[in-house]
C-alpha cells in the first residue's frame, strides 16, 4: 500500500498535462500512487495520462464522463489506497522536494504556493506546528484571507480522516467548493503542520473575461453557495466555540465579481429581474468588507436596479 496518494482531475490540459506529471513522478519521495481522473477531456488529455501508466506501474488512470473538478476528485478519493491524500490540479506542477518536506506527523500539512505567471509568492509566514483547537482557531482566523487556506492543493490530507467523515467535494457548487472541503475536514483536525516553503507552483489564469465566463453565476446561485459556505463555517464555529465572522464575509464577498460578470450577459430587462433577486436576498449582507461608496451603491439597487446600467 502506497503511503500517499497524489489525485489529478484531469480535462482538456494537454498543453500542461506533460509537465504536470513529470513534476510528480520526479519526487524524491517515492512511496506514492498517482490517480489521474480523466473528466471527459476532448483533446489528447486521456491518451497522454493512458500512456504515462504504461511506463509506470505507480500510476492509475480513471477515464468518466465529464462531471466537473469536483466529482474527479471524488474519484479519486473513491479508489485512493494511500495513508495520505494530496491533490494536484493538471496544469500545475510540484517540486520534486513537494512530498519528502512534510513530516507526516500532523492532520494536515500545507506548504507555500509560487503562483506562475505573476511575480508573487504566497509562502506561509512560518513554519508552524498548531497542535490543539486553540491554535488552530487563531491560525485560521487570521489567515483565511490567504490562498493556501482554502484550496485543496499544496497540502497533504490523512485519508482516515475524509473516509470516516464522509468527506467529498460538493458537485453542486462552483465557486467556493474547495473551501468548503477544507473546512469540513479541518473540524476533524488536532493538529496541522506549516512548512515555509512554496514547493507548489500554481498556474495562474490572468485572463479575468475567460475566469468571468466559466464562474458567472446568478443571484439565486449565489445565495445557494452563501447557504453551503455558512453552514460549513458554521460547524466550524461550533467545533471552536468562536466566530468566524471574516471567514463568512471573505468567502461571499469573493463571488461578489461573478455575479456581476453574468448580470454583463443579459439583457437590461433580464439584469433588473436578477438585480431584484440579489436584493430579495439582500446578498449586499454577504458582500465581505465594503467601502462605503460600494455599500451604499449596493443598498440602492435594492430601489432601484436600473442604477447598475447607470453605473456602466
Amino acid at each position: 500500500m502506497p503511503k500517499v496518494s497524489i489525485i489529478v482531475p484531469v480535462y482538456n490540459t494537454e498543453k500542461y498535462l506533460t509537465r504536470c506529471i513529470d513534476s510528480i513522478l520526479a519526487q524524491t519521495f517515492t512511496d506514492f500512487e498517482l490517480i489521474l481522473v480523466n473528466d471527459g477531456s476532448k483533446d489528447n488529455s486521456g491518451k497522454i495520462c493512458d500512456e504515462y501508466a504504461q511506463k509506470d506501474s505507480r500510476i492509475i488512470v480513471i477515464h468518466k464522463e465529464n462531471g466537473g473538478v469536483s466529482s474527479a476528485r471524488n474519484k479519486g478519493i473513491d479508489v485512493a489506497q494511500g495513508d495520505w491524500i494530496s491533490f494536484v490540479d493538471s496544469d500545475d506542477w510540484i517540486s520534486s522536494d513537494f512530498l519528502s518536506s512534510f513530516t507526516y506527523d500532523a492532520d494536515l500539512m500545507i506548504c507555500g504556493i509560487e503562483l506562475f505567471g505573476t511575480k508573487h509568492s504566497q509562502q506561509i509566514p512560518a513554519s508552524q506546528h498548531l497542535q490543539n483547537t486553540t491554535e488552530i482557531y487563531t491560525w485560521l482566523a487570521s489567515n483565511c484571507h490567504r490562498g493556501y487556506v482554502p484550496s485543496p492543493w499544496a497540502k497533504v490530507f490523512k485519508t482516515s480522516i475524509i473516509q470516516n467523515n464522509n468527506i467529498t467535494f460538493n458537485t453542486s457548487i462552483i465557486r467556493g467548493e474547495d473551501a468548503i472541503f477544507n473546512f469540513d475536514y479541518i473540524q476533524y483536525c488536532d493538529s496541522i503542520k506549516l512548512f515555509n516553503i512554496a514547493s507548489y507552483h500554481y498556474y495562474y489564469i490572468t485572463e479575468i473575461t475567460s475566469i468571468g465566463s466559466k464562474y458567472a453565476i446568478s443571484a439565486q446561485i449565489y445565495y445557494n453557495h452563501i447557504c453551503a459556505l455558512h453552514n460549513s463555517v458554521s460547524n466550524l464555529e461550533h467545533r471552536f466555540n468562536q466566530k468566524l465572522t471574516l471567514i463568512k464575509k471573505s468567502l461571499f464577498g469573493h463571488l461578489l465579481p461573478f455575479f456581476y460578470y453574468y448580470i454583463e450577459t443579459l439583457s437590461i430587462s433580464e439584469a433588473r429581474k436578477e438585480l431584484r433577486e440579489f436584493a430579495k436576498y439582500k446578498l449586499y449582507k454577504y458582500c465581505g468588507k465594503l467601502t462605503w461608496k460600494e455599500y451604499i451603491y449596493l443598498r440602492l439597487i435594492t430601489f432601484s436596479p436600473s442604477l447598475f446600467y447607470h453605473r456602466r
